[in-house]
């Protein structure tokens, strides 16, 4: 997706081992933000950022966002055109492995990382394109080597909580199969294998990486390429879907994998519009089409007549008003409640930024803007009403409240994410020497 993209068909995702590399990680940021949607990376650089002031007695808790013990602010990078979304629950000996960068321009409603997993070597990524449509998950994972699949192992463990479908499961895995290696000669043992294939098999999800494509090519050019780095997607999508690009991977000794995964159309632009540099061209055109018509259509004298005349003259109006207005780009400052209806205070007239020094220019803007969220609203609350719609429809307005238990574990570690969990576990935790031994006396 670019910015001179005025319709969304796809969504373009990329999976990307950055050798934990901050040069590396920065000009990825900067040279696919106008061209990729989703950017899934493994081993990101984590560290020291920058410095930021002492808080005055506080003891340091190391986790990602939080402060050093030197006073530096620890994370990894960020920038303008992309939104961070890393697991949550690591310290700073053990940072995420696993990160996700969702682009600004991309017209979502709503984009998360699912709260029932949480691990360092993955993140399950929703995003929601349309408020009536079900999330969209992707599945970014980075299989430690020397880990024995442990990753994949607590993923499968974690399936009953995790959504039925999930559309594209990508990332570092660290393991050879003749399915899709069949150069490399030996096999990676076959447990972490049965692993990974009733993973993806449980959603449904058919290998779409090239076979036999190196992935992997190691900084030492003796040794050879190998394919580690894979992705998984639904069988109905193109065989073709995945592109590895090896050339582009700058500093680090992984390949780009291009992931182009189909949606339903979106458009970018919003309702058609006469901009402020057009509009006296528009007037004058529309006087004149006036003008001609009134000078040739001859006046009507019937009621039929009455009908057939005005819709001449609307004809009119509109071919002239769509010979001028061009659709508005949306961008991710655009407001749903500003719109361009005829009954709606979207029609007053703000002023421009040089008269809001004046309050009563300030006093117009607000009172516009109140105006127009007020109509917009209401209107919403109105349609819900009448057409026998549920009270959560009203929910898609907004996004949702993180839950006050997302940070709140039970005995063997499991987040309660619900209030039902919360209740659950609450008498056991506090009360537990109810059901035990008392004392006679």
């Amino acid at each position: 997706m670019t910015r001179e993209h005025t319709s969304l068909d796809s969504l373009t995702i990329v999976f990307h081992n950055a050798n934990r590399n901050p040069s590396h990680m920065s000009s990825l940021l900067s040279s696919l933000s106008r061209h990729v949607d989703v950017l899934c990376i493994q081993e990101p650089w984590y560290g020291p950022l920058k410095h930021i002031p002492a808080p005055g007695g506080k003891r340091n808790v190391a986790m990602p966002g939080d402060r050093t013990n030197d006073h530096r602010y620890f994370g990894t990078q960020s920038d303008s055109h992309w939104r961070l979304f890393e697991p949550s629950k690591t310290d700073h000996d053990n940072p995420p492995r696993v990160v996700c960068y969702v682009n600004t321009r991309l017209p979502l409603t709503r984009a998360f990382s699912h709260l029932a997993l949480r691990h360092r070597d993955a993140i399950l990524l929703g995003l929601q394109l349309r408020s009536s449509d079900p999330p969209l998950f992707l599945l970014n994972v980075y299989n430690d080597p020397r880990g024995h699949s442990a990753v994949l192992t607590n993923l499968i463990s974690l399936l009953p909580r995790l959504p039925d479908q999930v559309r594209c499961v990508g990332g570092d895995f660290n393991l050879h199969s003749p399915d899709w290696d069949p150069s490399w000669g030996t096999s990676s043992p076959r447990t972490d294998l049965l692993t990974l294939s009733h993973l993806t098999g449980a959603w449904d999800l058919d290998l779409r990486s090239p076979v036999d494509v190196p992935t992997h090519f190691p900084h030492n050019p003796r040794l050879q390429g190998s394919v580690i780095d894979l992705v998984w997607s639904p069988r109905d999508h193109p065989r073709d879907s995945v592109q590895v690009r090896a050339a582009a991977r700058g500093l680090s000794d992984h390949a780009l994998l291009y992931v182009t995964l189909p949606t339903d159309p979106i458009s970018l632009l919003g309702p058609p519009a006469i901009s402020d540099d057009d509009l006296e061209d528009f007037l004058t055109d529309l006087a004149q089409t006036l003008v001609g018509f009134f000078n040739s259509t001859p006046r009507p004298d019937s009621g039929p007549d009455v009908e057939l005349y005005t819709q001449a003259l609307y004809d009119s109006i509109s071919s002239t008003w769509e010979s001028h207005a061009q659709p508005r780009n949306l961008c991710v400052r655009s407001k749903p409640w500003w719109n361009n209806h005829r009954d709606t205070p979207s029609n007053t007239a703000l002023p421009k930024i040089s008269q809001l020094q004046r309050l009563e220019a300030r006093r117009s803007y607000f009172k516009a803007i109140r105006d127009a969220k007020r109509a917009f609203f209401e209107q919403r609350i109105h349609n819900v009403a009448t057409n026998n719609a549920q009270v959560w429809d009203l929910t898609a307005w907004y996004k949702p409240r993180r839950s006050d238990t997302a940070d709140i574990v039970d005995s063997l570690g499991n987040p309660i994410l619900t209030p039902e969990d919360l209740r659950d576990n609450a008498g056991p935790t506090f009360h537990s020497a109810e059901v035990g031994p008392r004392h006679p006396y």
